[in-house]
């Protein structure tokens, strides 16, 4: 799509260099497979990936052509680039199967599309990757992320808060901020280019024709579902959200809509520690003319029975998308309450919580009421192996 402008930052391991890693142009994060390993003392689950993984395979699977890439270690950016295509798609199960928690790698070259690049790495913990490019290419001055930050400090988010992830997801705010002051800072000295690299042309054969490297989150929701339909943890139905709505999928579309962008735990709460920082289960927007901003989405995720409690949760991200992103006009704000169920007072309440009037114009200024909240069900079809979505009725 002409105009994109999400951004990636990729967290480089200490042990590579920014060169080696932008002529690969691949990057796998690694994430060990649940497959019984001590790891602190602690044996891993046998049966499903833990939440941060499925988080991570969140990430990958809102990934489209064209949506920039930043490559960062020891506090600096070092280069900028954008995703492409190596045949059919930029993202990839490094082997087959490798999405499924269950799998175990025989031989560590066993239909492997990349090899880690982290000497002495197993490249069974490396499921997932991504193929890019560098473009312009590698910083002739990397910038440090304090200047990056300095240079227009309330258009970052989700730098802000990076912590304990191999890499983050940016909206185009966030993205265009970073491009500038790159480009300020290299405007005299340039960039490095580097050539596009050989193994996307292996991915292209290895993958051409072939369904079992397909990137999607059939497996890992598999592992989570409970016979009766439901997901086990949440992390889990996040993953499918995402998916489907960054597929634009036909039977979800006209649920929730079209999205530009999209993204999840997207922070939304003034800057603090990490830790207490408060995150949209589900993020995104939609571009019209001229490539602006128009609509936005707010979605709160519930595995089990929503209520009350769980729509006011949603209507403090819909307020705080409003003041953050919309001027305060509520017109623009899709917001969706995801659950299993719905507790059956729901109904009564709904319109008193979920309500919220405003304000649009000035000469003259036009009172309106914003009822834009929706309530959606999830169900796990075992046959189809996938999470299907149906609107929940709500009773006027």
């Amino acid at each position: 799509m002409g105009g994109r402008m999400a951004g990636y930052i990729f967290l480089l391991d200490k042990s590579v260099s920014p060169l080696e890693v932008a002529s690969k142009g691949v990057y796998s994060t690694r994430v060990p497979r649940p497959d019984g390993r001590l790891e602190g003392g602690k044996r891993r689950a046998l049966n499903r990936w833990t939440s941060a993984a499925e988080g991570t395979l969140a990430d990958y699977v809102s990934m489209r052509q064209g949506d920039h890439v930043f490559l960062f270690q020891n506090r600096k950016i070092y280069g900028v680039g954008r995703l492409v295509n190596a045949g059919r798609n930029c993202v990839f199960q490094n082997f087959p199967d490798a999405s499924n928690p269950r799998t175990r790698l025989g031989s560590p070259n066993s239909g492997v599309l990349c090899k880690p690049i982290v000497a002495g790495e197993e490249s069974g913990d490396y499921p997932w990757l991504c193929t890019f490019v560098m473009d312009p290419g590698l910083l002739t001055e990397p910038v440090d992320m304090d200047d990056a930050l300095a240079s227009k400090p309330h258009a970052f988010r989700s730098l802000r808060v990076m912590e304990k992830v191999s890499f983050t997801k940016l909206d185009d705010e966030e993205t265009r901020a970073l491009l500038d002051v790159l480009a300020r800072r290299n405007k005299s000295t340039g960039y490095t280019t580097i050539e596009e690299p050989s193994i996307h042309q292996y991915i292209d054969r290895t993958t051409d024709g072939r369904d079992d490297y397909n990137l999607n989150a059939k497996l890992v929701v598999d592992a989570a579902a409970n016979p009766d339909g439901s997901l086990r943890h949440e992390m889990a139905l996040e993953v499918a959200v995402v998916e489907h709505i960054a597929s634009t999928n036909e039977a979800t579309s006209p649920i929730f809509g079209n999205w530009s962008f999209v993204t999840h735990q997207f922070s939304a709460s003034p800057f603090k520690p990490v830790i207490y920082m408060d995150r949209i289960d589900v993020f995104g927007y939609a571009r019209g003319q001229y490539q602006s901003i128009t609509d936005f989405l707010v979605i709160e995720i519930k595995k089990g029975e929503a209520g009350d409690s769980e729509v006011a949760q949603l209507m403090k991200y819909v307020d705080w998308t409003a003041r953050e992103f919309a001027g305060g006009d509520y017109s623009a704000i899709h917001a969706f309450l995801v659950a299993f169920d719905f507790d059956e007072s729901l109904n009564g309440s709904l319109r008193r919580i979920a309500e919220r009037g405003y304000t649009v114009g000035s000469r003259p200024a036009v009172s309106r009421v914003w009822t834009q909240t929706s309530l959606v069900r999830y169900h796990y079809d075992h046959a189809d192996r996938q999470v299907k979505f149906s609107q929940h009725p709500i009773s006027p």
